[in-house]
């Protein structure tokens, strides 16, 4: 619509929301000819929004207005562009001027822009107005923005590296684009000023000018110690500050002024400029203040700031000159920090350090080795590999714990190394020597190296659990895990336990039951704080995406994965963003929303061209190559599939899975070029791969492709039952259907499914009747008047031993050890009746009251863990008032299902804390982690029986 106002050159708004822009010579000669351009509101005194800064600068208020008088210096002829800066702070009478004012002119082109927050009085004179709202959380230039921007105002075409540099210290926001461009738009200028250690002075000035008044004291030298911080909040400031009122101030007036940008429970200042302007605006401050400043940040950030600020606390260690900190930062954090730091940033720190650090060469090396790695510098990894082991090997030090710590330090990140460039079983050799040389590490528990062995045999733990995973050898891998979450949940290592399992979840996931799956990786989130670990909660989410996707359910899968890419869009995980866009694109391809997967590929392949996990980018680049060649593209497809061996070598030896998907891809570009005989060859290799690997989701997808194939063939003619066509459709839908699996594609696979069930293949039709929502099999028919629907609940009970385990929080063991009791509840017209099998008593408290109760309280398939319904019980902390409501109403019903067993519940909590309860006591522990599953079943009117 602002593309529309004609006296406009370049004022836009555009990627929902970004701050209007000026075209300075256009807007000048435009002004010169006396032409109408904007009008600009603010109220008298306030801080004036910086499009309304910049011209007041460049036209001395011409032909703006920061009356109440709407129009006042506004040509009734031509069109305009009005933008409302700060109308919460407008007298509430002039917004029916406002609004009456944008229907005066009805053949005009009139904008209008609101920079929120908008009051109420506004919104409702707002009603039947045509306007735009400007996002607050949206106000810098994306890195294009600026390009296009600079490239108009700059004499010539400037340089990609000083686009880069002016986007990256001014944060892309407009008002210090203006002060840093040179008026006579000289780049060598530009070049210069980017290369100045102090600020300009119009950036210093800005800042004091805007920030300065609003603070309830004038001591700029405080301002100093706002130069050290890169991530804050409020309790930060206070730790630095020291005052109080004062930080208070100053975080209010940062977010007030655009000068800050709030994400999630973290603030951070909008572009390094401005820090700069801090720090010269502080420049008296005593160096050991700024010293102490950097240790107080690095200290609260390392204990409240989560994953996100890991760079933050290893950059305040090293300006507070804590080298031994920054160092051991680094190490506990390496894998975390190469996802979130460019290689060369952590290379420089490493250096640094190691010329600060002389007595510890080989802990710098060791890292060295591992960024080198990151950075898919693999010789240099080598080489300083080499160095650590020949330090090792001379002797340099006499404690042999520390000599084989130093050896398993070695050998894990050689086992990373390998593991990166896809080679699994070397992978697993250094592993496996790494835990053997950490069991010999064995330091008093006091001594800070133990904490750190205790970490690198759960790292080590894992990576050999993932291994053993992408081997197909699950059973052994769940073994491991389920080791790594009982130590990890007796030591409080909470994201170990939540890594533990997520892992087990992936297992569940591979093995086709998706339900336990989904309760692992649900058991994962709960131990995850979503502010503190954002990575991990996008990992979890993503896997969680995956399960609704087997399932069906798009929907909700799609939600998932998408609150996943936000949140690792925001921590800037490059390999995380890759892996949830392969699980995006591969439900927009069981959508058949084919264009939105050939975009979200094209967002992954430059990704992943600046990764070192050399594995998923040679899934990314096959995935894609299979994709190309099905729309008609074998050439590329071809291209793609030679790449990835020239990076990989041997597919078959070394990356099974890999090479199960270079086959997938091979069998597109046989079947685009005419070639099927040589596709179905292809396919097979990768169904007989990913059996191998138990993976049945994409067994069961090469076989649907099989089927395709044939059916092109004519194979699909042949009328019995060992047609391929036959054999292949109904192998995938055996599959599909043991396992709830949807294999999407449904238009494309439709022809194939109604050849497959033409020819009698059973589980075809029941996979097409599960896809239409019909029942497998036929039933008989029933008198509709003899028909009621019911609600069954059945539930298992646990033996003794499986309690004891239930306690030890260790799940899956608890779900090998139920008995065959069971426990019915069938609702049915509003009233509830008790079925067991089993020595089950009516009256046992512990095995049908609460499970009883359990079933009134939750909606079938949901999973409460203990302490969310603690809170609910105890009436304490922040909990949510509807699961009090629905647990009121669930005591009520039961007691009077129970009659005279209702005196179990004559103690149940009502309001306040009673910690001696024993119902609710078990409610909170035994009862964590009970699954609900609903079925519907028919009743019979005349003798009520019950047809389970």
């Amino acid at each position: 619509m602002a593309r529309e106002a004609a006296p406009l050159s370049y004022i836009n708004e555009t990627s929902g929301g970004s701050p209007l822009r000026i075209d300075r010579p256009g807007l000048i000669e435009r002004i010169r000819r006396g032409e109408p351009v904007a009008l600009v509101i603010a109220p008298p005194g306030f801080a004036k929004s910086d499009l309304a800064i910049r011209l007041d600068n460049l036209f001395s208020g011409a032909i703006l207005s920061r009356a109440t008088d709407w129009g006042r210096d506004l040509p009734t002829s031509e069109s305009a562009i009005l933008l409302v800066d700060n109308a919460n702070e407008l007298p509430p009478e002039s917004f029916s001027k406002l609004c009456a004012w944008t229907h005066e002119f009805p053949d005009r082109r009139l904008v209008l822009f609101l920079r929120p927050p908008v009051p109420e009085a506004l919104e409702i004179a707002l009603v039947g107005v045509d306007h735009h709202r400007l996002r607050p959380d949206r106000v810098g230039f994306e890195p294009d923005e600026t390009r296009r921007y600079l490239n108009q105002n700059m004499r010539g075409q400037v340089p990609e590296e000083i686009i880069d540099e002016t986007h990256d210290v001014t944060g892309g926001w407009p008002a210090l684009l203006t002060f840093i461009t040179p008026d006579n738009g000289d780049v060598e200028v530009l070049r210069s000023m980017l290369r100045r250690t102090d600020p300009p002075e119009a950036v210093v000035e800005f800042v004091q000018n805007r920030l300065v008044p609003l603070l309830p004291v004038h001591d700029i030298r405080i301002l100093g110690q706002m130069a050290v911080l890169r991530r804050f909040d409020e309790e930060l400031l206070r730790t630095v500050i020291g005052d109080s009122s004062v930080a208070n101030a100053i975080h209010k007036a940062l977010i007030d002024l655009d000068f800050a940008i709030v994400r999630g429970n973290w603030t951070r200042l909008r572009a390094p400029l401005i820090r700069e302007a801090f720090r010269v605006l502080g420049d008296s401050l005593s160096p050991q203040a700024m010293v102490d400043a950097n240790r107080r940040a690095a200290i609260y950030l390392m204990e409240h700031g989560g994953e996100v600020a890991l760079p933050d606390v290893v950059a305040h260690f090293m300006l507070a000159s804590e080298w031994d900190n920054a160092l051991g930062f680094l190490e506990d954090h390496t894998d975390q920090l190469v996802e979130r730091v460019s290689p060369d940033r952590l290379l420089t720190w490493l250096d640094t350090l190691s010329g600060h650090i002389g007595s510890l060469p080989f802990r710098a090396t060791a890292l060295h080795a591992r960024v080198r790695a990151a950075a898919g510098d693999w010789s240099g990894a080598r080489e300083a590999l080499a160095r650590c082991e020949q330090f090792l090997r001379t002797g340099s030090t006499s404690n042999p714990a520390e000599r084989n710590f130093g050896y398993a330090r070695v050998g894990s990140v050689q086992a990373h190394i390998a593991w990166l460039r896809g080679r699994s079983s070397e992978a697993n050799t250094y592993c496996l020597r790494a835990l053997s040389a950490l069991e010999q590490a064995t330091f008093d528990k006091t001594d800070s190296r133990a904490d750190a062995v205790a970490s690198m045999r759960f790292d080590l733990l894992s990576l050999r659990a993932l291994l053993l995973l992408e081997a197909g050898k699950h059973e052994v891998a769940a073994e491991v895990l389920k080791d790594i979450a009982t130590h990890a949940s007796e030591s409080g290592r909470k994201r170990a336990e939540a890594q533990a399992f997520r892992d087990l979840g992936q297992i569940s996931l591979r093995q086709g039951d998706v339900q336990t799956a989904t309760r692992q990786f649900e058991r994962a989130a709960f131990l995850v704080d979503r502010q503190v670990q954002p990575d991990l909660f996008g990992q979890i989410e993503t896997s969680l995406a995956r399960c609704f996707l087997l399932r069906g359910d798009f929907v909700t899968a799609n939600t998932r994965v998408m609150n996943a890419l936000s949140v690792r869009r925001r921590v800037g995980s490059l390999s995380g963003m890759a892996y949830t866009l392969l699980t995006l694109i591969q439900l927009r391809i069981a959508e058949e929303r084919y264009e939105d997967a050939e975009r979200e590929f094209r967002e992954a392949l430059n990704l992943i061209e600046r990764s070192a996990n050399l594995k998923l980018r040679a899934e990314v680049m096959t995935r894609y190559a299979a994709f190309v060649a099905e729309r008609g593209r074998p050439a590329l497809a071809r291209e793609l599939v030679e790449r990835v061996r020239g990076f990989m070598g041997d597919l078959r030896r070394v990356e099974p899975s890999v090479a199960a998907l270079s086959e997938v891809a091979r069998a597109s570009i046989a079947s685009a070029e005419g070639r099927l005989p040589d596709a179905v060859t292809n396919l097979e290799r990768a169904r007989d791969g990913f059996s191998r690997l138990s993976t049945e989701f994409l067994q069961a997808y090469c076989s649907m492709l099989l089927a395709e194939t044939h059916l092109r063939l004519g194979s699909g003619r042949v009328t019995n039952s060992r047609a391929p066509v036959r054999v292949y459709a109904e192998e995938a839908c055996q599959i599909a259907n043991s396992r709830g699996y949807d294999l999407g594609e449904h238009t494309r696979f439709a022809p194939v499914l109604d050849a497959a069930a033409d020819l009698g293949a059973t589980a075809v039709v029941q996979y097409q009747r599960r896809l239409r929502g019909e029942p497998f099999l036929d039933t008989p028919a029933r008198p509709e008047r003899a028909k009621r629907r019911a609600t069954v609940v059945m539930y298992r009970v646990l033996t003794p031993e499986g309690e004891q385990l239930l306690s030890r929080r260790d799940v899956d063991r608890v779900l090998s050890s139920i008995r065959r009791d069971t426990l019915t509840v069938v609702e049915m017209d509003g009233k509830c009746e008790i079925y067991h099998r089993g020595n089950i008593k009516p009256g046992d408290l512990k095995r049908v009251v609460l499970p009883l109760l359990r079933t009134l309280l939750l909606r079938p398939g949901e999973l409460v863990h203990a302490p969310s319904l603690a809170a609910a019980v105890w009436g304490d902390g922040d909990y949510d008032q509807r699961a009090r409501t629905r647990l009121k109403v669930a005591v009520s019903r039961l007691r009077d299902l129970l009659g005279s067993d209702a005196k179990h519940l004559k103690t149940f909590p009502g309001t306040g804390p009673k910690r001696s309860n024993n119902t609710a006591y078990l409610l909170s522990t035994a009862l964590s982690f009970t699954w609900v599953d609903t079925v519907e079943v028919e009743v019979d009117e005349e003798d009520d029986a019950i047809d389970i």
